[in-house]
């Protein structure tokens, strides 16, 4: 034992005495006058010491039993409380471990024992009598020492069997061993009261500003009247500590206050047993508040009810956002049941094994949930091998790109290979992915019809290919048929009436043979069209190229039929009025044809010439010409525009939108 903060120092009796006396704040005044007067009489000092002694432990128990109260009563304590208390407990431990001297007239000799009379201390001036120096009988036996003085053994032995502390001796022939073992239990007396109170005054910080309500009842069963509510109740009810002191916890009560949940408090009542439960309670203004309630019964000493003591907690924001929970799980598993898609979640490890499966999987594909989770290689071991490769590609862009969607066949529980659409995003957590979310849907029966449509889409381009084949086919026979009527007729008129009529006869065949020959059959390639109708034409009227030169600037234009036929008819009037009639015989020129769309669905037209020109008196829009007529006719039927310009030859410019493709 070290002797470490004495609250009094190793000097004399008197001065030990006074020291002691301003130590203890609670001194029996009477002691204290007798302690100064009269020294000598050690007997009655030891009777006044055993008084104060008692005294003292009176006040002792009485804070230890009110902490008791306090601790049963209590079941929370703020952390930073509790760190506090444990702080004092420590400080105060280390107080106890103090040696407590008593010092008669000098010189003096003080030793410390512990409890089995070994020496832990061996101070004082009265040492050089004894030829001992300071220390040197440390951590022998006092019995050894004092062994030729048996009285004084028994005194010892007496002292160390009954005092609660270390023992203190003068050596100059008296024994004062009783007296010092009054003194130090007292000064231990007094330290347990101050830790009690320091107790005291920690639980009773808890119980008074807590955030948590408090209340105490007499302990009767039946009708409990409340003696005490803190703060944290006042403020929480909105009952003032006047309206409440003296009546029965139940005008807590209202309508939503759950009777079975009632009962069992009353119950714990009558069995004297703690008791949790939630209830409704009300306010002073009558609105509703949930709480957790604990209720302990306090029992005294003697095992006798003396209070009932409650802790209550406001919880009504955790009820409502429980709640709002159950609600909200409620409308998701509606969501997730009746959705036709499957939601996943899964780890973005190698074999993406599954963390959460909602329950619809077993409607779509025959499995249970448990399956999906247990086997980590569930979803990879039942892709179709011929998809299993893409899938993996697809899976790997997912940590760069953040999303994707693919479809694949996934293996049926009845054996059978299902389409399925997977749309995956991948979760991050400070950059590092930690889940990929998912939704499947089964696209079977898309996929099934899908191919369906293309088989009949295959079929219908077959078909329509055919068609525009068998027309080509007719119109090229129609010119034929022309041709040859033609070398029957001598009149040069009526022979170039057949030759015009050969010409758009053939100028619509060619749109049938261009669609049926184009991968697209909705569409023709006009580029493609125009250079081979203006070459059939040269050919037609025997212009060679060197002598009449074709320029074609047609951007990569595509018109659908009813769009590709009239403007086809209209670019082989145009040009064969300029084959005819814009160049003399062996007289050089050009022919420019510009067609380029300006706008989306809107087109220009412009096919000139620099010949002779177009006749000033002439009005294109009424005129005899077959062909003119046509040009007007059909620039019309594509809800068009058509304008001349005259100077250096003939410049037609047609403007016109695409027409709608007919169902």
């Amino acid at each position: 034992m070290q002797l470490t903060e004495l609250p009094f120092p190793l000097v004399t009796l008197q001065q030990t005495i006074d020291q002691w006396i301003k130590t203890v704040p609670n001194h029996n005044p009477e002691l204290a006058t007798q302690l100064r007067s009269g020294i000598s009489d050690v007997n009655a000092t030891i009777v006044l010491l055993q008084q104060q002694l008692t005294w003292e432990r009176e006040q002792r128990q009485r804070a230890e039993s009110e902490v008791r109260f306090l601790e049963r009563t209590t079941p929370a304590i703020d952390q930073p409380t509790i760190l506090e208390y444990q702080r004092t407990e420590a400080a105060l431990a280390k107080r106890e471990e103090l040696l407590r001297t008593v010092v008669t007239n000098p010189p003096t000799i003080l030793y410390a024992l512990d409890r089995d009379g070994i020496f832990t201390l061996s101070e004082g001036k009265g040492l050089e009598a004894m030829n001992l120096k300071s220390g040197e009988v440390v951590g022998r036996s006092i019995f050894d020492l004092y062994e030729d003085h048996p009285d004084t053994l028994q005194a010892i032995r007496q002292v160390l069997s009954e005092a609660e502390s270390d023992l203190i001796l003068n050596l100059n022939g008296v024994t004062i061993a009783d007296y010092l073992s009054i003194v130090l239990q007292e000064a231990q007396a007094q330290q347990e009261r101050q830790r009690a109170e320091e107790r005291l005054r920690l639980f009773e910080s808890v119980v008074v500003n807590g955030r948590d309500s408090v209340i105490i009842t007499t302990g009767d069963p039946e009708n409990p009247q409340i003696t005490y509510v803190n703060a944290a109740f006042t403020e929480s009810t909105g009952y003032a500590l006047e309206e409440v002191i003296g009546k029965t916890p139940r005008l807590l009560q209202g309508p939503k206050s759950d009777r079975a949940q009632l009962n069992k408090v009353r119950q714990a009542l009558l069995d004297q047993k703690s008791i949790q439960i939630e209830l409704v309670n009300y306010r002073k203004d009558g609105s509703e508040f949930w709480v957790d309630l604990n209720l302990v019964p306090i029992l005294d000493d003697h095992g006798a009810l003396t209070h009932y003591v409650a802790l209550q907690r406001d919880i009504t924001d955790r009820k409502w956002a429980e709640k709002a929970l159950i609600a909200t799980q409620a409308r998701l598993k509606y969501l997730l049941s009746s959705n036709p898609s499957v939601i996943y979640t899964c780890h973005p490890n190698r074999n993406r094994s599954c963390t959460f499966v909602s329950e619809n999987i077993t409607q779509q594909l025959g499995y249970e949930v448990w399956q999906y989770l247990k086997e980590s290689r569930f979803w990879l071991d039942r892709i179709h091998p011929d998809d299993l490769s893409r899938v993996l590609e697809h899976v790997s862009q997912l940590f760069e790109i953040g999303h994707l969607t693919c479809e694949y066949r996934f293996l049926h529980k009845d054996g059978s290979y299902r389409w399925l659409r997977d749309g995956m995003k991948l979760l991050r957590d400070q950059g590092q992915p930690v889940e990929i979310i998912g939704s499947v849907v089964d696209i079977t029966d898309r996929k099934r019809a899908e191919n369906q449509i293309r088989a009949s889409l295959e079929e219908k381009e077959v078909l329509l290919k055919e068609i525009h084949h068998r027309v080509k086919n007719n119109l090229q026979v129609i010119s034929s048929l022309l041709k040859l009527q033609a070398g029957y007729i001598k009149d040069d008129r009526i022979l170039e009436v057949f030759k015009e009529s050969q010409n758009r006869v053939r100028a619509m065949a060619l749109i049938h043979e261009k669609l049926y020959q184009s991968e697209d059959l909705a569409k023709s390639n006009f580029a493609e069209y125009i250079h081979s109708l203006a070459t059939d034409l040269f050919r037609s009227y025997s212009v060679h190229s060197r002598m009449v030169k074709l320029n074609l600037n047609v951007k990569d234009v595509r018109l659908i039929i009813d769009t590709a036929i009239p403007c086809g008819l209209i670019i082989n009037e145009l040009i064969s009025n300029s084959l005819k009639y814009a160049f003399s015989a062996g007289q050089t020129g050009e022919i420019n044809i510009h067609f380029f769309s300006e706008t989306e669905d809107c087109y220009t037209l412009i096919v000139q010439d620099n010949g002779s020109g177009f006749p000033i008196d002439l009005d294109f829009r009424n005129t005899k010409s077959l062909g003119l007529q046509l040009v007007c006719s059909l620039t019309k039927q594509l809800h068009g525009t058509i304008d001349l310009e005259r100077d250096r030859g003939v410049a037609f410019k047609i403007t016109f939108a695409e027409q709608k493709q007919k169902s």
